[in-house]
This record gives C-alpha cells, structure tokens and sequence, in this order.
C-alpha cells in the first residue's frame, strides 16, 4: 500500500514548533581494514554496533563519512521495541554525508555492516559516526485519563459514537529529522489514496533529502513510515496569515495501515464562527491528546473565521501540534492548526479548510474522497442593519466612524462586512459598488472593542481584508473587509477606518463617543477613481448576528452624513473617463468678500483673519484665496488688482486653515484638535485645471466636502504655523522684510486678499461674517476694509 505526504506551509508562531538538536557523541570510525578479504558469494557479517538509551524519545546516527564498497551494506534496527524497524543504507541509497540516519523508534538500536569482501582495498573506503540524536522536543510522556485535564487522549472516551474518538484514529506523529534539527509535528490521513497532510515547518524543510517520519496511531497497532521527501515543491503561492504554501509528494518505503481518513467540510460560506471543533494532536512528540475546553474550561469552538484569514480559538495547543486537524462535532475538518496562541489578539490559528481545497486543486494535487459535502449544523447570522457612510480626509488624518452596539444574548455570533473598494486588482476597472454614482472610496478595515468594567473600551479583534477562499467577487473586493466573532452580551463598539487603523486609533475613536473627547484620526488613504488623495471615501456596514433583531436591542453611530450625488443625470455633473459613473458636481460661487492682513503699529505681530462659516446642507465646498499679484517669474501683474478688486496694489503670499468651530461663534481661540485642513500653494495637481481664480500658485485653493456645521477659515502670511493660526495674530519672524506683504514688488504694512467660496448644494453656505481684526482694541471687532 502507497502512502503520500502532503505538507502545507506554515511560519512558526510563538508556540509553533521548535526544533531540537539534542544530541550525545558517539564515535563509530570504519576503515578499509574491514573490507580487505577476498570476495565471496555470500555477505559476512564484519562489524556490529548497540546503542541504548533510556533517556531517548529516538535514535538517528549521523554520519559525517560514508563510502562503502558497491555489494556492501549497513544495516540499523531497533532492538527492545514492540515494532520492527530494519533499515539498509549502501553507497546508492544514502545522501551525501553528513546526514541522519533514519530514527529508530525505541531506546535500543544495533548498527550492523555486511560485506562480499574487495581486492580494492582504497583508504577512502569505511563510514564515521560522531553522534546520534535522541529527542525533538522534551521527553515524550504518554497522556493519561486524569479527569481534570482540558486535553484527553481518545482512549479515554473509546465509544465508537464519540466524535472525540473516531475523529481521531486518522492522526499521525510527525518527526522532521533535518539537518538543521529535529521537530515533532501532526498529520491526519485524509482522503481515499493515502495521503497524509501536514504543515510545511519553513525552518526545517527546505533541505533537499530531507526525511519525514510518520507515526500512524492505531491504538496498539503502530505502524512506522519512512518518506523521503523529492524537492518538487510549489514556491508560487504567498497566503495571508503569513503562510507560504509548499506541497511535496513522497511514497511509504514501508507497509502503511489506513484508518478512518478525515474529510475536509466543502464550506462554500466563509462562516464557521461559533460552531463546536476539537483539535487531536501529538504536542512536544508525546502521546496523542485531545483538545476539547479552553482555558477557561468552556466548550471549544471556532470564535472566528475572520482571524486575519484564519480561524481563530482558543483550545491549548503546543509545540508538536502543528499540523493537527480542526474538527467540527460533525466530524469534518474545518482547518488545521498552524500558529500557537499571540499570533494576535492571543487566539491560536488554523488554516481554513476552504483555503487548503483550493490551493491543493490549483495544484491538481486534491486526494479523491477528500471533500465531504456542504454541511448545515450551524445557524448562519441574520441581518440585523445596513448603514451607509463616509470617512473623511482631515489635515490630521482620516476619520474613522463608531458604531455603539448593545447585545443581550450571550454565544452569539457578531458578523460584519464593509463594502467600499471599486477597483479591480486584476482587470483595474472600476465598479459602483454602492450604486451611489460616486467613485470615492477606501481600503477598509473593522475593529470589534467591549465596553470593560472601568467604563473603558478593549479592542476584542480585527480584520482587514476578506476572507478570498470562497468569494467570486475577490477580484473586486479584496480590500474590503468581513469580521465575524462570537460575542456574549454586553456593549461592543464597531470602528470602520482605512486600512492603517491600529489598535490605539480604534480606542481612541471608541472612547471619544463615551467622553465627547476631540475626534480621533488614522492614517491611510482615500482613492476616487483609482487616484489617492480624495477628500471622502464612502462604505456600506452589513451587520448581522446569530440571534437576528431582537439579540441587539439598540445600536447608534457617531458618523457623519453620507456623501451621496442624489441626480445621476443631472447635466450639472462632470464624467471623469477613469470609472465613468462617478460624477463630479460642479461648484457655484456662494459668496465672496475681500480683507487685509495688517502689520500692526508698535508691536512685532502681523494680523490674522478668522472667517466664520456656516454650512446649512453638506456640500462639496471650495475656498479660493486671491491675492499674489506676481507671475511666477516674478513680474508684476498689472491689470490683477481691478480684476481681483482690492482698492490698492498690496498683496501676500497666503496660507489657508480650516477648522471646525468650536468656539460658540467668539473665534478668537480654536482648538487645533479640530484642525480640518491646511493649504499653502495651489495642489499640483489642479496647477492645469481652470477652477481657481488666482493668477499665481501661491494663492491657496481648497476643495473638500463639509458636513453641515459650523467651520472657521483662517488666512494669513506665509510661514504661518498652526499654532499661530488659532490666533489673531502672528509673531513677525526674524526675516519679516523677505516675507511681506507687498505693493508693486515692494515691502508694504498690509496685504489684500479677496476669498470667493463655492458649493455644489445651492444656498448651502450662509455669507461669511466679516473677519475680526485684531488691530483695534485688542481683538475687538474690526470694520471690513473696502473702497470708496
């Protein structure tokens, strides 16, 4: 009977394997003495060797020198076991040395050499032995029946109806003896041409002869394998999770039992969160165990399938697990266990089945029988809500939305989906995903937190990204996010951001819904139509839970309005030919006005102008800043000064602040927590487009959307900081005379400016109060300047 292995690759987490190179000298030096006699007909026995150890969980000889004579052979086997175990080596069949030999399971070994005799009698014939290995791990120490133990061999519930144990008679003990080391992991027969799977140990693997040893448990019915490994490995594949994936064939040298094989569940749903597993599995090379409670001694199961694409629990596991299968009480295998506890948020994490199936037919290497039908033991989550938003780019970062979610029903499985992103990563063409004829969105990402006993907020899990296994869309929607977990009740806050939201920026944005503290900020990027730099990103949030409506008895959001373009054939609307749906709304002149920044007498501080603004409907807002009266080659604009109607020649080189109100109208002190954004010149990427009305690109020219609110434009002179900016005035710098203001390319004590505001929503804008200057009367109301 043939036996296959199957390896999956595997980066070893904090508890992942570990391999040992435990070894003890062992000085076995054969020379060409033994071989010079005349040749014979039949071998004779002409060196014997025993090895025993009872400290040892195996025995590998390695060799440093091997160069017998062609007829001549060596053999190793174990003496004292209750399996025979007999293995030859001739100058055909070994590696070049060094290299380990095959182990011997047992304590006991007896190294013979066998030989038809030569006339050759060349020095470089003989072999050398240095040391021997004899552990991959700790002592091995069969499991027992202790009744408080969370982690049970099967022979302790040997009832034949037991899902414990007959998901367990398929497991495998796994020894890697590389050159590197030696590591214990776990494997499970699957599938009806004898195969055994596991997962590929990067550190250890990649030596071109490696030998892999397999340990089939038959419950007193042992059978050994040797499986030299051929290096036909696939190294094309990177899964998420940080799993490379590596598969290599390899034929049993050796009679294999088959027992019960393990059948992948043929999920074509990426949900398996809150269903009951249990993990049998070999840790630190002992005798198999299973893992059925967590630590807390609740019932296993799966508490996510969204665990940065992998199935995340918290059944124990160590090393030597690795490899093991995750079962379902139906008895089929949902995943296997590739990465111990902190790999993040401290779950332990397998390798969804769904991902394994595919890749192994990618590689036409899927066993028959391999795949069990579609199994309905669990209640899929019901939809409880779908909202629709916005995140916004702010001089501080991205914004991020929180959702306040009160749930009354413990077990309950909380799923949540983001969708957002409208490019494809393979064809690049765009999609209105949301159908709201806007091309501005986002890569997303979900953040689960808890409200704790402190009134504080604890971040539960996260997820960027979706699950790619089983999702036709992929192509499309990669970027956006599905985050499932199981939850009991309390109250949990949901934080939609980009991509680069951490874990801080989700508290932070938590806890500024509980304490009405200033808005919280990521990083990241907003994209329209392929191009980053957008100033809004819209998102659909699907929120749906295992107990339907009546499990979440409240939820509220602290999120902005929707960005939406509400006529999709208003004329009104620009096309931009990269995603040609979305559509851009012109803008209208709202209002204008026109003031001055002022050196200020007897003091060392220039002016600068707060304007109020108030925004009645959200709208697409531009704020266009007129002033410099120069070329960029340094020529004076002579007609500029009518055109812009300022009643003198004097001008600045502007930097334009917005901020949000939050100063109850007086806008003498704002608050820099607040800051929305910061202009100097003209984007460059706007220099080409007719939109601005300056003449130069030092004039400042801002285009965003503003909710409705209340907001705070601040103009002064170049190099204001924010800091200044919150004032009404600036200290003068030390180079004051190269900065300005100017009249006729001269120094001058006041610059004009004219400000021209536009909006896409007619009458959205209420006319900006006039600025408050701070020249009379120590910040009192200043009469706006004009001509008369």
């Amino acid at each position: 009977m043939t036996l296959f292995l199957l390896l999956l690759g595997l980066v070893v987490g904090v508890l992942g394997d570990v391999a040992s190179n435990a070894t003890k000298p062992l000085f076995v030096n054969v020379t060409a003495d033994l071989y010079c006699f005349p040749p014979t007909l039949i071998p004779r026995l002409e060196y014997s060797k025993i090895l025993n150890d009872t400290t040892a969980q195996f025995l590998s000889l390695y060799f440093t020198y091997f160069n017998l004579p062609q007829d001549d052979y060596l053999t190793i086997r174990a003496i004292n076991s209750s399996a025979q175990q007999t293995y030859i080596y001739t100058i055909d069949n070994v590696p070049i040395p060094p290299f380990f030999a095959t182990p011997i399971f047992g304590q006991g070994l007896l190294l013979e050499v066998y030989s038809l005799g030569t006339i050759d009698c060349s020095s470089s014939m003989g072999f050398t032995v240095k040391n021997y290995r004899y552990s991959g791990t700790s002592n091995s120490v069969e499991a027992d029946c202790t009744p408080t133990s969370n982690d049970l061999p099967p022979t302790c519930n040997k009832v034949p109806q037991l899902p414990y144990f007959r998901g367990s008679q398929a497991i495998a003990r796994l020894l890697i003896n590389a050159p590197k080391g030696a590591q214990w992991c776990t494997g499970w027969l699957f599938g009806c041409q004898n195969h055994v799977l596991t997962n590929y140990h990067s550190k250890l693997m990649p030596a071109p002869l490696l030998l892999i040893f397999v340990h089939i448990v038959l419950y007193a019915q042992p059978r050994l394998a040797t499986l030299p490994l051929p290096w036909a490995i696939d190294h094309s594949r990177e899964y998420s999770c940080g799993i490379f994936s590596k598969f290599g064939l390899c034929t049993c040298t050796a009679e294999c039992f088959c027992v019960q094989k393990q059948l992948f569940e043929n999920g074509h749903s990426t949900y398996v969160g809150g269903m009951p597993i249990y993990i049998p599995q070999h840790p630190l090379g002992q005798g198999m165990v299973v893992g059925i409670k967590t630590p807390a001694s609740g019932d296993g199961q799966s508490l996510t399938s969204t665990y940065s694409n992998c199935v995340g629990y918290q059944i124990a596991t160590l090393p030597g697990s690795s490899g093991s299968p995750i079962i379902s009480t139906a008895n089929a295998v949902v995943g296997m266990h590739s990465c111990g506890g902190n790999c993040k948020s401290g779950l332990n994490a397998g390798i969804p089945a769904p991902l394994i199936i595919k890749d192994l037919v990618r590689q036409n290497k899927l066993p028959l029988c391999a795949i069990a039908p579609a199994l309905s033991f669990f209640n899929p989550p019901l939809p409880v809500f779908t909202a629709l938003g916005t995140l916004f780019q702010r001089a501080l970062g991205i914004t991020m939305d929180v959702y306040k979610l009160n749930i009354d029903a413990s077990n309950q499985v909380l799923e949540l989906e983001v969708t957002s992103y409208q490019q494809s990563l393979v064809s690049n063409t765009f999609n209105d995903v949301l159908g709201l004829c806007d091309g501005s969105y986002f890569n997303t990402k979900l953040y689960i937190l808890y409200q704790n006993d402190n009134a504080g907020v604890s971040v539960l899990t996260s997820n960027d990204n979706r699950y790619e296994a089983t999702d036709s869309g992929y192509e499309l929607k990669s970027y956006d996010t599905v985050l499932n977990f199981v939850v009991n009740a309390g109250t949990y806050f949901v934080v939609v951001g980009s991509a680069e939201m951490i874990d801080l920026d989700a508290v932070n944005a938590a806890t500024a819904t509980i304490t009405s503290a200033a808005p919280a900020y990521t990083g990241g990027a907003l994209f329209q139509c392929g191009q980053p730099g957008a100033s809004y990103g819209n998102y659909q949030l699907s929120v749906r839970i295992t107990g339907g409506n009546d499990t979440i008895t409240s939820w509220t959001c602290q999120m902005p309005v929707l960005v939406r373009v509400k006529n999709a054939t208003d004329s009104s609307y620009n096309f931009l030919s990269s995603c040609s749906y979305h559509k851009e709304p012109n803008l209208n002149i709202e209002s204008e006005f026109q003031g001055s920044i002022r050196k200020l007498q007897n003091t060392t501080a220039t002016s600068v102008l707060h304007i109020a603004l108030t925004i009645l409907a959200g709208s697409m807002v531009s704020i266009d800043v007129v002033s410099y009266q120069e070329f960029d080659n340094g020529t004076t604009i002579s007609s500029a000064f009518t055109e812009n109607g300022n009643c003198d020649a004097t001008y600045f080189d502007a930097v334009l602040y917005l901020f949000q109100d939050t100063t109850s109208n007086n806008r003498k002190i704002l608050d820099v927590k607040y800051l929305l954004a910061i202009v100097d010149d003209i984007p460059l990427h706007l220099i080409n487009e007719d939109i601005a009305f300056g003449n130069s690109v030092r004039d400042p020219f801002l285009k965003l959307y503003l909710p409705p609110g209340k907001y705070v434009a601040v103009l002064g002179r170049y190099p204001l900081g924010v800091h200044d900016a919150v004032y009404l005035t600036a200290p003068t710098p030390l180079n004051d005379e190269l900065l300005g203001p100017w009249k006729d390319g001269k120094v001058s004590n006041n610059g004009n400016v004219k400000v021209l505001f536009s909006t896409s929503v007619p009458d959205a804008l209420v006319p900006p109060q006039d600025p408050i200057d701070a020249s009379q009367d120590n910040c009192t109301l200043w009469l706006l300047l004009s001509c008369f």
